[in-house]
């Protein structure tokens, strides 16, 4: 019998085009970085008859996650964060107006916490982890299949700010570097901001800027 493939759904949301992602095997599923869409995220999870698992961030940015209470209440779905982020949740709405001018939102606690995790399994659904600090203490990647949420991490055009409080740009020269140990040929980078890449393209993007910066 041939094994049921991993599905993604995009949902671009909020000012700053963030993507929230929809992710499942079967029946199984999480909401990785919600940052809006509870509408989409339910019409998706109706339609398709998905049971909402978790709510996995890949970083502690308001951005990233200004839907995730709704969505933890909605499912009864834990918050997964790495615990070096909390701080950036206590101050999450504090940068959202001081730096967006952004009203408040409501901030989840940490219900799992993604310190020292490498894998998580829900069902059928498998998730490896991978701690990448850089643009935040506490950014982590997901791996699912040949997808890899990256956050604020690598994108097709862009590396994590490393300005804002907690970045570190030697941090995340070394998470970059990781994310190319752990990709394959067919993997695929799925961003917070922007579209999907082929990883190989992404990574061979980054070394000639690295290259030019020497």
């Amino acid at each position: 019998m041939t094994a049921t493939a991993s599905t993604v759904r995009r949902i671009v949301c909020g000012s700053l085009s963030e993507n929230c992602y929809v992710v499942a095997r079967g029946a199984d599923a999480v909401v990785v970085d919600p940052g809006g869409g509870v509408e989409e995220v339910a019409a998706e999870v109706a339609e398709r008859g998905l049971r909402v698992h978790a709510v996995l961030n890949t970083h502690g940015h308001a951005d990233h996650l200004a839907a995730a209470a709704e969505i933890v209440e909605a499912y009864d779905a834990p918050f997964h964060l790495h615990p070096a982020d909390e701080g950036l949740l206590a101050r999450a709405n504090f940068y959202r107006q001081a730096l967006y001018g952004e009203g408040r939102i409501r901030v989840p606690g940490i219900d799992v916490s993604l310190a020292g995790v490498e894998s998580l399994r829900f069902g059928e659904l498998a998730v490896g982890v991978l701690h990448t600090p850089g643009h935040t203490p506490g950014s982590v990647c997901f791996r699912v299949g040949s997808d890899l949420f990256t956050g604020d991490t690598l994108g097709a055009e862009h590396v994590g700010r490393t300005d804002l409080p907690g970045g570190d740009r030697e941090q995340l020269e070394a998470s970059i570097a990781l994310i190319g140990e752990a990709s394959r040929p067919e993997t695929t980078i799925r961003p917070g901001h922007g579209e999907p890449a082929p990883a190989g393209e992404v990574l061979d993007g980054w070394a000639a800027l690295a290259e030019l910066r020497g």
